[in-house]
């Protein structure tokens, strides 16, 4: 199921350029900061609607632990409206969140189901049923 949600998914990856780069940080240095990931995907949800997702991986080091490679991951999604409740679509989400992440880190696992792993923002208010009511209302008015 998750390789098909894959490949529906509407997604781009972008990696830190080097001029981004804050060579006097000791915790992220060039070399790992090159394996940043930036993953923003669309997830169609129910046929109409759609869920953003947004996840950032950033690896850095510990000074005691110099030999070792961590990595920070920021996990954010909007829905598209508030017509959509989050017990509706959490599982999807995890699922398609692991298996994008698993196919651009697949050297580092992480838990999206664990409780607190998502940062939400508000509805962006952009699927087709609010869409298709507003310009439902739009020719109702002419």
């Amino acid at each position: 199921m998750a390789n098909v949600l894959l490949r529906k998914s509407i997604r781009s990856v972008s990696f830190l350029p080097q001029s981004a780069v804050d060579k006097e940080n000791s915790y992220h240095t060039p070399d790992l900061l090159a394996d940043a990931v930036h993953i923003y995907a669309s997830i169609p949800f129910d046929a109409t609607h759609a869920l953003t997702v947004e996840l950032m991986v950033v690896p850095f080091r510990i000074p005691i632990y110099q030999d070792q490679i961590f990595y920070c991951v920021d996990a954010s999604y909007s829905k598209c409206c508030y017509e959509i409740e989050e017990d509706d679509f959490m599982l999807l989400l995890s699922t398609s969140a692991e298996e994008l992440y698993r196919h651009y880190t697949s050297h580092h696992s992480w838990n999206f189901r664990s409780q607190h792993s998502w940062l939400v923002h508000p509805p962006v208010n952009l699927c087709s049923v609010q869409l298709t009511e507003a310009l439902q209302a739009a020719n109702s008015c002419s």
